[in-house]
């Protein structure tokens, strides 16, 4: 598990989309409408979701951190049975009061390298220390 600096960037790695993921993401928070299986896209939160699946495998987080605010721009479609890079960098980190901050910029970019989703997320994590 690896330990984020302030400033550093990192490649999270890669995610093929399969209709059969976009398919269980759509079931899994009740979304019927058809839109993103007419337009053959995935929908923004599935590929944010997907980034933080890929982070959470190599980042050491403690007990008791908490997700508490997130930021999402898509810029384009990411078409099912594309390739995805996720690129993440730590844009701030600081403590206080016994709790980390760390704000997390990331961005999707497919097989060209163009970014098609960007977002920031604030990670708390508490730190052991007393406030």
């Amino acid at each position: 598990m690896e330990t984020l600096t302030q400033g550093q960037g990192l490649t999270l790695g890669t995610w093929d989309v399969r209709p059969e993921e976009v398919e269980a993401y759509l079931a899994a928070v009740g979304d019927l409408a058809p839109l993103y299986r007419q337009a053959g896209a995935a929908p923004p939160l599935a590929v944010v979701a997907r980034a933080f699946s890929l982070l959470l495998q190599r980042l050491s987080l403690p007990p008791g951190s908490v997700h508490s605010a997130q930021e999402v721009e898509s810029l384009a479609p990411v078409p099912v049975g594309s390739r995805v890079t996720f690129s993440l960098r730590v844009a701030q980190q600081s403590k206080r009061a016994g709790w980390q901050f760390m704000t997390l910029e990331l961005a999707a970019h497919d097989a060209a390298g163009s970014v098609l989703l960007r977002g920031k997320s604030t990670v708390m994590s508490p730190t052991g220390e007393q406030a």
